[in-house]
């Protein structure tokens, strides 16, 4: 995959805050720490980020990433299903849950106008609230994009979205 001179640039446009998937307008908590002045220079600003990528995102998205790859890969639907239910119920706020659904259906409509995902796969996404972390899974699979390579996609690409 990687000798595939495409390979590079389906991780840059994943990991892009220009994906046209409104990610750009969630601030996930920082402008509340912003606000309270827990997050009042570079310092604050870089605790914070490390802090949430730690906290937040490796034990939550990124596992759900790593357990939806290969569920795409092998078309398991009950899988896909049960770790859809997990992010939805993992959402601690509405907000957070609208913020997931909104970003998810954006990267399925996305996708769908890339032709970029097998129909049978976007009409499984179409019959759950997709969730951020799995339609982000099925673009890492559609693209060709291994495991690893795909967290770290997901995990640069939350970051300089935040930056």
């Amino acid at each position: 995959m990687e000798s595939d001179p495409n390979y590079l640039l389906r991780l840059l446009q994943l990991a892009s805050p220009a994906l046209p998937v409104g990610g750009f307008s969630y601030s996930e908590g920082m402008e509340a720490a912003v606000a309270h002045q827990l997050v009042h220079d570079e310092a604050s600003a870089q605790a914070w980020l490390i802090d949430h990528l730690h906290l937040v995102l490796s034990r939550g998205d990124l596992p759900v990433l790593a357990q939806a790859i290969p569920a795409w890969q092998q078309h398991d639907a009950l899988q896909l299903k049960q770790l859809n239910d997990w992010v939805m119920q993992t959402r601690e706020t509405f907000e957070m849950r609208l913020q997931t659904e909104q970003m998810g259906r954006s990267l399925l409509i996305w996708l769908r106008n890339h032709q970029a995902a097998d129909e049978a796969d976007m009409q499984l996404c179409d019959s759950l609230p997709p969730t951020w972390p799995l339609v982000f899974a099925l673009a890492l699979n559609t693209h060709a994009v291994d495991t690893r390579e795909g967290l770290l996609t997901c995990a640069f690409g939350w970051a300089e979205n935040m930056v």
